[in-house]
C-alpha cells in the first residue's frame, strides 16, 4: 500500500472461501481496505434454499460460472460506487447470457436475478470483522 498514491482505495473480493479461511480475521490488522463481501452474498443464496454448487459454479467444479461472476459484478458494483444494486440491469454485463441463468422459464430467472441482488443487498449489512467464526 506504501508504494500507491495516498488516498488510493483498495478493496478486496471476499469470496465463500476467504470467509472459510477466515481471511478478515488475517486481514484485520491492515488499515484502509474495503470489503466486497461476494461470498456472503454466495452463502446467503445457499441459505436461502439455492442448489448454490449447481446454479453458480461450473458443471461438477468449485470454479464460478459467469453466474456467479454476475453476483460478484453486482456486490463490486455495489460497494465501489454505493449504489443500489437493483437498477443496475443484466444487460450492462455481456459476459452473462439470459438463457444460462437458472430457471427453467423467465420469471424462474428473474425472480433468481432478484433474489441475487437481495442477497447482495443484504451481504453489504454483514459486518466481516464482526462475524463469529
Amino acid at each position: 500500500m506504501s508504494c500507491f498514491k495516498a488516498g488510493t482505495k483498495f478493496y478486496i473480493l471476499m469470496t465463500e472461501y476467504d470467509i472459510d479461511y477466515q481471511t478478515p480475521t488475517v486481514l484485520k490488522s491492515v488499515s484502509g481496505l474495503t470489503y466486497i463481501p461476494a461470498g456472503v452474498a454466495h452463502n446467503m443464496m445457499l441459505e436461502r434454499g439455492y442448489a448454490v454448487y449447481d446454479d453458480l459454479h461450473m458443471p461438477g467444479d468449485y470454479h464460478p460460472n459467469n453466474t456467479y461472476a454476475y453476483l460478484t459484478a453486482l456486490s463490486s458494483y455495489r460497494v465501489m460506487f454505493n449504489e443500489n444494486c437493483n437498477n443496475v440491469p443484466m444487460k450492462d454485463f455481456e459476459f452473462i447470457k439470459k438463457e444460462n441463468v437458472p430457471g427453467s422459464n423467465n420469471t424462474q430467472k428473474e425472480q433468481f436475478i432478484e433474489r441475487m441482488k437481495e442477497c447482495v443487498e443484504d451481504a453489504l449489512k454483514v459486518d466481516l470483522l464482526k462475524m463469529k467464526w
